[in-house]
């Protein structure tokens, strides 16, 4: 079980760190418990860390 975010739609102060993030939080993750925000990633974002 992963938790989720709370963001909302805060910017975040570094887009790259803010996707290592991301990767690090749902990577193999099977059950999200909260909310799975995906904002503010860059259109050709490789988002494949989430199946």
């Amino acid at each position: 079980v992963c938790t989720g975010t709370d963001m909302k739609l805060l910017r975040p102060s570094s887009p790259e760190s803010h996707y290592q993030t991301l990767q690090h939080l749902y990577q193999g993750c099977q059950v999200v418990q909260g909310n799975l925000e995906l904002t503010y990633l860059p259109p050709d974002a490789d988002t494949t860390f989430l199946k």
